[in-house]
């Protein structure tokens, strides 16, 4: 994933007067992971404070630092976050028009979502409304161009793997779990190799507790499924929010004595190391 950062950016007389840190906030929504092309997405201040290392404090007075410059814009309730006019630099056309009316559908009803439509009103025509979802009435030609987007990405994501050759490929394992989808198949079935390789590469992680979260989420929010082919990229984006959450809580009494322990140990191998210096 890419960002488009314009080299106007340092000299831009609205940056310039931000204070240090209310800048480097503003570098980071734009060229964090979290974001999206549209410029508006979900990030809470947790994350943002873990990944940049400003406290809760500091970060809370850069945010509003942004908001008075009218470079950003912060949801508290929804834990929405826009970047007013990164859209104009990182994306343009129909297809981007359509991948940020997709990103609206995630975003909880925030307040930020009509200011958005009044500064790109080109969006409007490309958004479903997520409450008639399963309507025929429905844009049923940005539905399939949704999973086609979905399924290319998925072929460059696994790049890797060998084209079919006409030999059947070895089953993945049992079907575990059935999620509810939208599109023309109405599930998707987890299978026990796929949830193995999540927990290969999330080993501090409640997997298979995460998966099921996952699952009745989808079932309590029907307006918000995803297609049958986008149910992976769904699990990851909500596997990588489990663990910033995980990374971002308090540390239990007996994680705390681990680290303490490691600390001494480490102190004390640190004084060897200069005793054995010093002779």
């Amino acid at each position: 994933m890419y960002r488009t950062i314009d080299v106007s950016f340092w000299t831009d007389p609205k940056v310039r007067k931000l204070t240090p840190e209310a800048r480097a906030i503003f570098f980071y929504l734009i060229t964090s992971p979290h974001s999206h092309v549209s410029g508006i997405f979900v990030l809470s201040k947790v994350i943002i404070s873990v990944e940049t290392g400003y406290p809760i404090d500091t970060l809370s007075i850069g945010v509003l630092d942004l908001d008075r410059a009218g470079l950003c814009k912060f949801d508290e309730v929804t834990e929405v976050c826009w970047v007013c006019n990164m859209m104009k630099y990182q994306a343009h056309g129909e297809k981007a028009d359509r991948a940020a009316a997709n990103q609206l559908s995630n975003l909880h009803n925030s307040f930020l979502i009509k200011l958005f439509l009044k500064k790109y009103p080109a969006v409007k025509r490309y958004r479903i409304d997520t409450l008639s979802i399963g309507v025929p009435a429905q844009d049923q030609v940005g539905i399939q161009e949704q999973e086609q987007e979905q399924e290319q990405e998925k072929k460059e994501y696994f790049c890797s793997e060998p084209e079919n050759t006409g030999v059947r490929a070895a089953d993945d394992g049992d079907k575990i779990l059935e999620f509810p989808t939208v599109g023309k198949e109405k599930t998707w079935s987890l299978k026990e190799s796929k949830q193995k390789q999540y927990q290969e590469l999330y080993p501090n992680l409640d997997v298979p507790q995460e998966i099921r979260k996952a699952r009745q989420w989808c079932i309590d929010n029907p307006g918000r499924r995803k297609t049958n082919r986008g149910m992976t990229a769904f699990l990851g984006r909500w596997l990588d929010k489990a663990v910033n959450s995980y990374r971002s809580r308090p540390k239990e009494p007996d994680e705390l004595n681990f680290d303490n322990e490691n600390t001494e140990k480490l102190d004390q191998l640190m004084k060897q190391r200069q005793v054995d210096n010093e002779f």
